[in-house]
């Protein structure tokens, strides 16, 4: 009981926990339903009012002995890369230390029933009728519950590789063979990044041991190159107050057109 109320009141993340820091355990009301001695009867009873796991506060079926009987149970895993292959061990630590995921994390898994891969591509067997072939990812799961559909194609604000087919490539790159960009094109869009962007702005910075010197640069970066000034500093002084001297001895006096 002891563990049980400390692993409640005061272990960070779990919801109860959570909402104890946020209102007050005085806040939170209680009835007492059952008083026993018998460690199995209270797990029965549990079980009994807790059938399923997202009642309430609660992430797991009742009459789980919490994570520590659930480390004891038999459990199977499998990896996206290989689906067809089950990997089954005598508990979840033997599991953990084999795989190489958290032992933690596999019992989450088992005890709030999730049926899909994990960030680490392993998904727990809850039931041996799934057909692990049609596991959906975290990632779809999650752009499932913000979209309501599976995200087939990547997402256009993520970096990643193979993004365009060969062909796309091709077109993209017949689209814009022969194209010149005039001196005056180019000037255009300078203006208006450094009227947009106050990186891109044209910076004049003095020195408090020589504040009759003016150092003039065409931006930010490269006044952060010349001067060895760290480039998000400067950034970050550019947005401050002008005229004003930094810890570094230098202050800006001019910013674009300013």
């Amino acid at each position: 009981m002891e563990r049980r109320h400390k692993e409640h009141c005061r272990s960070k993340g779990t919801h109860f926990a959570n909402a104890i820091s946020k209102y007050g355990l005085d806040k939170i009301s209680y009835e007492v339903l059952h008083e026993t001695d018998s460690r199995q009867e209270a797990l029965d009873l549990e079980a009994y009012y807790r059938p399923d796991v997202g009642l309430g506060w609660n992430t797991a079926k009742g009459g789980e002995d919490t994570l520590a009987s659930v480390k004891c149970r038999k459990v199977k895993l499998y990896h996206k890369d290989n689906p067809e292959k089950l990997r089954c061990f005598d508990s979840i630590d033997q599991a953990s230390k084999e795989l190489g995921i958290t032992a933690s994390r596999i019992a989450q898994a088992l005890c709030r029933n999730t049926k899909y891969y994990g960030f680490d591509g392993w998904a727990v067997l809850i039931d041996e009728s799934t057909e692990r072939g049609k596991t959906l990812s975290i990632q779809e799961v999650i752009s499932i519950r913000v979209s309501g559909a599976k995200r087939n194609k990547p997402s256009h604000f993520k970096g990643m590789t193979n993004r365009w087919s060969e062909e796309d490539k091709k077109r993209i790159s017949d689209q814009h063979r022969g194209k010149v960009i005039s001196d005056e094109q180019k000037e255009v869009v300078r203006n208006k990044n450094r009227a947009a962007h106050s990186s891109c702005k044209s910076i004049t910075l003095v020195h408090q041991d020589n504040p009759e010197v003016e150092h003039t640069y065409h931006s930010i970066a490269e006044a952060s190159r010349e001067l060895s000034i760290p480039l998000s500093r400067l950034k970050s002084k550019a947005q401050r107050k002008l005229n004003v001297y930094g810890k570094d001895g230098w202050k800006i006096i001019k910013l674009g057109a300013e």
